[in-house]
């Protein structure tokens, strides 16, 4: 790929993305993302222990600290209405464990 930036997104966007997505079938992923401010990932694993061992086993949870904040995000390695829908209602549930701190 050449170093040039726009050189290399246009080769990406018409040749490189296209050809990968003709030859492998990747999953469509769906992902909601849940912004805590202030308060540590381990401090957040103990608040959400319970209901992060609730969640059905195809939606996945990740702990995405950086400094000051920690997002959550679930994850599902599928895409429609009613895998979208059982993602917000588990996220809104969560929102329930954690009022003082989004």
């Amino acid at each position: 790929m050449p170093g040039v930036p726009y050189e290399m997104k246009a080769m990406m966007d018409d040749y490189v993305i296209p050809k990968l997505i003709s030859i492998f079938k990747l999953p469509e992923v769906y992902h909601f993302t849940i912004l805590t401010i202030g308060v540590g990932e381990s401090f957040l694993a103990d608040l959400l222990e319970e209901w992060e061992s609730s969640l059905p086993t195809h939606i996945k949870l990740a702990y995405l600290p950086s400094t000051g904040m920690v997002r959550l995000r679930l994850s599902c390695y599928e895409s429609n209405a009613t895998i979208q829908n059982e993602v917000n209602v588990l996220a809104e549930k969560a929102k329930n464990w954690l009022p003082n701190i989004l």
